[in-house]
């Protein structure tokens, strides 16, 4: 399986450059697509630390801020074309830093399995305090133990919001084009109906702001309060 790793920056070159160092140190990285997706950032080191690690640029927005949804869809369909509808994509964002070796084995399993749409790398913390708001799409899924999987993972049918995700490409690009257009990946997410794995021990997460500010879809600026 084809894998293309695929990140989307806005300024915060600080966070970036932690991301980016943590993904390479615990993770081996040859042979892989990188690229990567910028949504017109201020400072120009962005470029610089991004293709520094190896990633190319699969879309560069020099305009006004998009916003997280628009620049995904544009992220993931440049990924698609380096690995193809078969290959997967592992999206991340400059804000959420690799504590672990990706689960590989468990990615490359998961995927292969037709009711299983994606495999979330993250959470939200268990206890003391959490990232941003839950919605109730999130509040109310029932994970349930895997036993089936190499490594002891959770399932449930439910979203997966923003944070770093392993998908079919062809999948995410559907996903992420109806949500562009519809506002809500969220929501676009549950409607696949099926299932969402995710290990025990997460690989990534948060080193942004606790609460991600209003106009994550569309052009408000959602980078500036970190």
């Amino acid at each position: 399986m084809k894998i293309a790793v695929a990140l989307l920056t806005c300024d915060r070159y600080d966070y970036t450059e932690r991301v980016l160092r943590a993904l390479h140190a615990r993770n081996n990285l040859d042979g892989m697509a990188l690229v990567y997706a910028d949504d017109n950032s201020v400072d120009q080191r962005i470029h610089d630390i991004t293709r520094q690690y190896g990633f190319e640029p699969g879309f560069l927005n020099t305009g006004k801020r998009l916003g997280c949804s628009p620049m995904t869809d544009a992220l993931w369909q440049a990924a698609k074309e380096m690995v193809g509808d078969d290959g997967a994509i592992i999206s991340v964002q400059n804000d959420f830093e690799c504590i672990r070796e990706l689960p590989w084995g468990l990615i490359e399993d998961a995927l292969k399995r037709p009711e299983v749409v994606c495999v979330k790398l993250w959470d939200a913390p268990r206890k003391g305090g959490r990232i941003g708001p839950v919605t109730p799409l999130l509040r109310r899924a029932k994970w349930n133990d895997d036993e089936s999987y190499s490594e002891p993972v959770e399932t449930a049918r439910t979203g997966w919001g923003f944070g770093p995700i392993a998908m079919k490409a062809e999948t995410a690009c559907r996903i992420a084009l109806r949500a562009t257009r519809e506002k809500g990946v969220m929501k676009q997410s549950v409607r696949l109906n099926g299932i969402v794995v995710r290990p025990k021990q997460v690989a990534f997460r948060h080193i942004g702001v606790t609460k991600t500010p209003r106009g994550i879809y569309r052009s408000r600026n959602r980078y500036s309060a970190a």
